[in-house]
């Protein structure tokens, strides 16, 4: 989530109201040791810590989530602990560690849905979409309208190409919460990977003009404008995306250097390469595209490579990232 994205704001408003709220329940716990009043204000401090926990991973502030979620009770609140202290671990790449975790707390909660749809998650960062919709599928069936769980067995569908199966779930849940950016940016990506860009461009569209500032709307929308031919659109939202998210993704400049590259200007194409080098300076397929252009400048008649076009498409369609949080907040 970046920077720009209104929902960080409110998610700050959110971190900000609980902290008052655990500062007042914790004063009332030290009036009120030792009677029923203080077991219940334990009780509410527990519950406001794995509140706030929760969203301080919404910020991205993952090692406060971390050490939140360490101060509870491993025998009163096992359950949240295992899922809050996983989706820390995932989002800081301690793959191994969050795995070590999950493993402890499904064996104890063999049925837990976080743990389940936590577990998935973690096979889905690892590229690993075949054991991930196991653990997708198992979290469906003791949860079948559970958004969390249908949302993540999509996009684990569309990872491994299934998008006729993917499809139909996320439009269900399109039908049924029709202002969540996420799921509209996802049934864009389907239809250009289905070969109907004009049919994405909606959903993209909808997801920028309610404020979803992401790199995947930009980079969904020129995609969409350049299979369709519509060169002047694409260069024109590759230009907006880097003005407003200049530090998101690297396959914004990659998309700009595309489009520069398609109209002859090879200068500006190199140069927008290098200004993503700056920002992104160890990102190998920034290297490989710069490289690329110097290649085909220096033997203009090799034909051995092929077209930076083709590269950039296979990129986007195939080697999708997505930069966006775990586990989705139940409302």
């Amino acid at each position: 989530m970046n920077k720009k994205d209104p929902r960080l704001k409110v998610i700050y408003q959110e971190i900000k109201k609980l902290k008052r709220r655990l500062s007042r329940a914790q004063k009332g716990l030290g009036e009120n040791t030792g009677n029923c009043a203080g077991r219940e204000y334990k009780n509410c401090i527990a519950e406001l810590k794995n509140q706030l926990a929760w969203a301080l991973l919404d910020a991205g502030e993952n090692e406060n989530g971390l050490a939140m979620y360490q101060t509870l009770s491993w025998r009163t609140h096992a359950e949240m602990k295992f899922t809050g202290m996983a989706r820390a671990l995932i989002e800081m790449e301690y793959y191994n560690e969050a795995r070590k975790l999950l493993g402890k707390g499904l064996s104890r909660f063999p049925e837990s849905v976080p743990l389940l749809i936590a577990m998935g998650c973690l096979h889905q960062r690892l590229d690993n979409d075949f054991e991930a919709l196991k653990y997708f599928e198992q979290a469906v069936k003791f949860t079948p309208d559970g958004r969390n769980a249908l949302y993540n067995k999509a996009l684990s569908l569309n990872n491994l190409g299934y998008y006729e199966d993917a499809e139909p779930i996320i439009k269900d849940l399109i039908e049924k919460y029709p202002d969540d950016p996420e799921y509209l940016v996802e049934m864009g990506y389907i239809d250009i990977c289905r070969g109907y860009p004009e049919e994405a461009i909606p959903f993209y569209k909808k997801a920028k003009d309610a404020g979803y500032l992401n790199w995947s709307v930009y980079d969904g929308l020129f995609w969409s404008y350049y299979n369709m031919g519509l060169k002047n659109d694409a260069l024109e939202i590759a230009i907006e995306g880097i003005k407003e998210l200049p530090d998101s993704h690297s396959r914004l400049y990659g998309d700009l250097s595309s489009i520069y590259k398609e109209m002859g200007w090879i200068d500006e194409a190199k140069d927008i390469l290098k200004k993503g080098l700056e920002v992104f300076p160890e990102d190998n397929d920034l290297m490989e595209l710069l490289k690329e252009i110097e290649d085909e400048e220096n033997n203009p008649d090799n034909g051995k490579k092929p077209p930076i076009k083709e590269i950039l498409i296979v990129a986007a369609l195939i080697k999708k990232l997505r930069n966006m949080r775990i586990f989705r907040p139940k409302k």
